[in-house]
């Protein structure tokens, strides 16, 4: 009788932990979302991808590749879109086109640029120079500063309103 609830209980075991695995759930807690805005995890994202050097070691695909994805990234948490899931030239499509957007020139210059760059060197096998390596990653820096939200200043002192309202 103990022989028999040994094997009933090695055979339940193995049917959960297979029906576990092939489930795909795990016992891992889903990654919380991070509370940052959204411009403040690029800065940090790209800090990081700076760090690592990645282009100085002829990385020059793992190193586009990442700086894409941390613009994209930055582009879905900060407006939604599904930047990951587009080719270039939607997104790129989608900066012109879209009324928010099209004002912003200079972004939308500054992200067709980034990811023309980064298709070359991704697709096209293109080896960039140096320069053209640090100009990618400050175009990300400059175009994550100049589409983060604007702060609300405040336009007057606390005394101020109170004189104009005289």
């Amino acid at each position: 009788f103990l022989a028999l609830l040994l094997v009933a209980a090695a055979v339940y075991l193995f049917i959960k932990f297979y029906r576990k695995r092939t489930s795909g759930k795990t016992d891992v807690p889903v990654e919380l979302s991070d509370p940052r805005q959204a411009h403040e995890i690029a800065f940090d994202e790209l800090e990081a991808l700076r760090r690592k050097k990645l282009w100085q070691h002829e990385h020059y695909k793992e190193y586009h590749t990442e700086l894409t994805d941390i613009v994209r990234k930055y582009i879905d948490r900060r407006y939604g879109v599904k930047a990951m899931e587009q080719s270039s030239e939607e997104l790129v499509s989608y900066f012109r086109t879209e009324r928010e957007f099209r004002d912003n020139k200079a972004a939308v210059s500054l992200l067709a640029s980034i990811l023309s760059m980064a298709d070359l060197v991704k697709f096209a096998k293109w080896v960039p120079l140096p320069d053209e390596n640090d100009r990618s990653f400050m175009q990300a820096k400059e175009f994550v500063t100049l589409t983060k939200p604007v702060a609300e200043e405040q336009s007057s002192a606390p005394g101020e309103e109170e004189q104009k309202k005289e």
